[in-house]
């Protein structure tokens, strides 16, 4: 078991520093992946800080794999020569807040020292208070008598890996960026496969930190439970390269998780290795779905949308089954059409006798649909499933246009009524993990969605509103200049966006994106301006 409280905070460490058995060991890193990195002017040490060199030093020389742990021999001669003994206690700390600090204090528990803890923010944390600290790392007083025991069950190895995923009593939780879980962003590693191993979790590290630090363990609990893991499973952490997944592994020994261990060849091994299994997540496209069946009629004023569309198609690889989040229909709680065969819903009225004949007689999907529904469920989401719903037009008439054949199974999942726009970015975080590349996700709205001005004339002055409000949206879905944290609280409280409210006086036409982004995790890979009905909006594809 390993030591109680796992941090420690700065006042308990500047009230300590004199403790004779105690090893301050900075474990920062040259190369930060995944976050902006915190850049220093010059070197900068806590007082008495040793330096544990985790690219260079305490790692496999011998091995192909970046950041592979040393053999027990090698790290008890490497601990010794830091004067580190059986009696030391040991505080771990890096210069990004929390990010390093988590693997090595892993390591520890994997050779069999238990008397380690993590400083709670870090260097950044320790700066903020105003205390001392050096241009150069320390150096050892002593010689130490650590040795290491190691102690299997926090490691892990492929062939684990892989039985754990056929394995109800354990799961497998990535810490890599939802876009790279998804394989819809390249790996930094030349030569790696793109996705994810079948049947895991995606949990990404950033996800988990507050500023430079962990967040609430509220927060934390929060994030594990809507994982849908329990503390009697088994949980194997992986990332890129055995770094992040631990930042991940050490937030769920916080909440009182223990069966934790790290895949520490993670992606570096396993997307080089093509005996090993590779999925990918699902393509997801947000668009604006224009006004009632009117792109179906031949209506001018959507001619643009039409041709974006369908120019669309060959941009996605052809879906085994498809998943709508349309803005026409609201539930009290999440709920997915089960019909095997559903019918038309022709929810508008006013229109030609044409509009009322249109058919698009695409089958329905019960078993996707019952497995969406456990999935929410599992993940602490009431979901429903609907026999009777028929497809409504934010389903049909885009289907229409981008698979005219109806031949690819369809169902539609609903949106909230009480249309918050976090709880519709976690239900597409929390349906992430369950769709591969086989589906396509639409979410069918429009970006703008005021009834009043469609039928207005139009002016400067709502032009520049339109146009500012669009140009807000294609900033916060398609720009890579935004960290996750940052896009997502942007999608959180859009009604913060430059004319929000007149664009939307109404936000259901804007929640499937919300939907589609917490499926996605990521920047849209492209994005589009089309005009309808004389407006701007958006088409987003991932």
């Amino acid at each position: 078991m390993y030591a109680e409280p796992l941090v420690v905070s700065v006042d308990w460490l500047h009230s300590h520093l004199d403790d004779p058995d105690l090893i301050l060991l900075d474990v920062s890193m040259e190369q930060v992946v995944g976050r902006i990195p915190v850049r220093y002017d010059q070197p900068c040490y806590l007082p008495g800080a040793l330096k544990f060199d985790l690219e260079q030093v305490f790692v496999d020389p011998d091995s192909t794999l970046p950041h592979t742990l040393p053999s027990p021999e090698r790290f008890t001669e490497l601990a010794r020569a830091l004067g580190i003994s059986a009696s030391s206690r040991i505080v771990v700390y890096d210069n990004q807040g929390i990010y390093s600090s988590p693997r090595a204090w892993w390591m520890f528990q994997v050779m069999g020292h238990a008397q380690v803890q993590v400083l709670d923010g870090g260097l950044p944390a320790w700066l903020a208070k105003g205390h001392a600290t050096q241009t150069e790392p320390g150096l050892p007083r002593i010689t130490g008598d650590f040795q290491a025991h190691l102690q299997s069950r926090w490691l892990s190895d492929s062939e684990r890996v892989l039985q754990a995923l056929d394995d109800p009593d354990a799961c497998v939780i990535d810490a890599r960026a939802a876009a790279r879980f998804a394989g819809r962003a390249a790996e930094p590693r030349p030569g790696l496969r793109s996705g994810h191993m079948p049947g895991a979790l995606n949990l990404p590290f950033l996800q988990l930190m507050e500023g430079d630090g962990y967040d609430s363990l509220d927060a934390l609990a929060a994030r594990f439970a809507r994982l849908g893991v329990t503390p009697d499973q088994s949980l194997i952490f992986s990332c890129g390269s055995g770094i992040t997944a631990c930042i991940v592994l050490f937030a769920a020994a916080q909440l009182g998780y223990h069966k934790l261990s790290v895949y520490d060849g993670s992606w570096a091994e396993w997307g080089a290795d093509d005996s090993l299994p590779v999925v990918t997540g699902a393509s997801v496209l947000f668009l604006s779905h224009g006004g009632g069946p009117l792109p179906l009629l031949g209506d001018p004023g959507h001619q643009a949308m039409c041709d974006n569309l369908r120019g669309l198609v060959g941009k996605i690889p052809t879906p085994e089954a498809i998943l709508v989040v349309s803005a026409h229909w609201e539930a009290s709680q999440p709920t997915v059409t089960h019909a095997a065969n559903p019918e038309m819903l022709y929810d508008y009225y006013g229109f030609p006798e044409e509009a009322y004949q249109l058919q698009y007689p695409a089958p329905g999907f019960p078993v996707f649909a019952e497995k969406l529904a456990s999935t929410l469920r599992s993940k602490g989401i009431e979901a429903q499933l609907d026999a009777t719903r028929g497809y409504d037009h934010g389903v049909y008439v885009p289907l229409m246009l981008l698979y005219p054949e109806a031949s690819i199974p369809c169902v539609q999942l609903s949106l909230m009524k009480h249309l918050d726009a976090e709880q519709h970015l976690q239900l597409g975080e929390a349906l992430a993990d369950s769709l591969d590349g086989r589906v396509l996700v639409v979410g069918s709205g429009f970006s703008f969605h005021n009834m009043r001005a469609f039928f207005a004339a139009s002016t400067p002055e709502t032009e520049k509103m339109n146009q500012d409000f669009e140009d807000w949206l294609q900033e916060t879905v398609s720009s890579g200049a935004l960290s996750e944290a940052e896009r997502r609280m942007r999608l959180v409280n859009w009604q913060q966006a430059p004319h929000a409210r007149y664009c939307h006086p109404r936000e259901e036409h804007l929640l499937p994106l919300q939907v589609c982004y917490g499926i996605a995790g990521g920047p849209c890979r492209e994005a589009y301006h089309v005009e309808i009905l004389g407006k701007q909006a958006s088409v987003f594809l991932w």
